[in-house]
């Protein structure tokens, strides 16, 4: 049961990340008072691995309820 904290904590970090990249794939990032880079709205590799990551630590979470 003691992984559950470290396996939240993993969790919280990987959902920051996808939140991150899927913002920056539809806004870009404020530069200079300007919205520059993102991707139109398309999805980047960058967010398929981010989501990926995250259904991947969710699959292990699955694993640790029982």
């Amino acid at each position: 049961m003691s992984e559950l904290p470290t396996a939240f904590a993993e969790l919280l970090t990987a959902a920051e990340k996808l939140a991150n990249s899927v913002s920056f794939d539809m806004n870009g990032e404020l530069i200079g008072g300007k919205l520059t880079g993102g991707h139109g709205g398309l999805i980047s590799n960058d967010t398929l691995k981010a989501a990926d990551e995250v259904r991947r630590i969710c699959h292990a979470l699955g694993g640790a309820r029982s």
